[in-house]
């Protein structure tokens, strides 16, 4: 059956009262914060295991800003329906949801969509706001400052997974078309891209195309191609005959295990670690976690002392949030008429002469932190 496009049935938000009313905020307030969007975010880098594995850096929007952008995620963004075989960040879909898709296949293919957030820049979120979600350019455009920081979505803010989603609505519904003329099943867990069925395989060079015709790449050595005779791994779970967790995962927690029973003391907070790894691998596979629990009941002794957990995460401070704009946004903009910029009472604003495509430009290039109070102008 071959898929029709993805029809969003927009917000229709063109009051600002309407705005208010949803946000919670006065429209002094809410364009106060979004002219200076750029000064509540207090980045950081993080890796999960202290000393071990790759930072991944976190944007971190704080107070006022992180407020609307909850509001903005709740009210306006989770309203929207999108289609089945979107099932990253959406509430009620998750890694189960995801695997059971792709259950049995004889041939997985992945694909993940490399440094997905910086890529996503803020014309395409102003596109989502004005074109998919039907609001009023003016409304757009502050809701676009709200929710982008340095021309791009930030990592850790609320509204990210489902603008991410939203952007990526064109790509999914073409990478939709090949699987469906293929006879495959396909899914997006947001960045991570699945496919399969037996001619999962010609479907590869296709879809690298249509991720690159919309401004995205997909590593070739994070490309993985897997029959249905060796381990089957999707967004963190097997996929063989049923969905259940990786094997190394229960190994380590059966080892984890008999590592505390042979301990005089056991912390109360180690038991509750493992109590809650096995409810997610239960979750998973209720038969694999039923034999886990039998286990600990069977190892971990009652009598438990009082104890600290200890943090194993390790995170840095950023001071240059600059460095981790991606490249490819300045070569978008580039791509984009010539501009002057002249001064205003409201600051710097871009200006342009031409086309209502142009005017709309216009409007989103204002959405830039560079133009809403992160970094102030220099004076002539």
């Amino acid at each position: 059956m071959t898929p029709h496009p993805t029809n969003i049935r927009g917000t229709g938000l063109v009051s600002m009262r309407r705005l208010e009313e949803l946000l919670g905020r006065s429209r002094d307030d809410i364009r106060r914060i979004a002219k200076r969007a750029g000064r509540y975010y207090k980045p950081f880098d993080r890796r999960r295991e202290a000393g071990k594995g790759k930072w991944r850096h976190i944007d971190n929007p704080v107070g006022e800003l992180k407020v609307l952008q909850q509001r903005i995620q709740q009210s306006i963004l989770a309203c929207v329906e999108l289609p089945n075989t979107m099932l990253g960040g959406i509430s009620g879909r998750s890694i189960r949801d995801n695997g059971l898709s792709h259950r049995g296949q004889p041939m997985l293919i992945t694909l993940d969509l490399r440094n997905c957030f910086p890529r996503t820049n803020h014309h395409k979120v102003f596109a989502v706001y004005r074109k998919r979600l039907g609001c009023s350019s003016k409304i757009a455009e502050l809701l676009t400052k709200l929710t982008t920081f340095q021309h791009r979505l930030p990592q850790g803010a609320p509204s990210s997974p489902t603008l991410a989603n939203l952007t990526l609505l064109p790509m999914h519904d073409e990478i939709g078309l090949v699987a469906a003329k293929l006879g495959l099943k396909w899914t997006f867990y947001i960045d991570d891209i699945a496919l399969s069925g037996v001619r999962a395989c010609e479907a590869i060079e296709p879809v690298m195309r249509i991720i690159q015709k919309h401004g995205h790449s997909a590593g070739r050595k994070k490309t993985r191609r897997m029959p249905n005779n060796k381990p089957q791994t999707l967004t963190g779970t097997l996929v063989n005959c049923k969905v259940s967790a990786e094997k190394d995962k229960r190994d380590a927690l059966v080892y984890r295990i008999h590592e505390l029973a042979n301990k005089q003391e056991i912390a109360e907070h180690e038991v509750r670690s493992i109590q809650g790894k096995i409810a997610q691998i239960a979750w998973l596979n209720p038969l694999q976690g039923a034999s886990l629990k039998r286990l600990a009941e069977r190892y971990l002794p009652r009598v438990r002392v009082e104890g600290q957990k200890p943090r194993t995460d390790e995170t840095r401070p950023c001071n240059s949030a600059r460095r981790h704009r991606h490249e490819r946004v300045l070569g978008t903009l580039r791509e984009k008429p010539k501009l002057r910029q002249v001064r205003d009472f409201e600051g710097i604003r871009d200006k342009t002469a031409g086309s209502g495509e142009r005017t709309e430009y216009s409007l989103v290039t204002t959405c830039s932190p560079l133009l809403t109070g992160a970094h102030k102008p220099s004076a002539r």
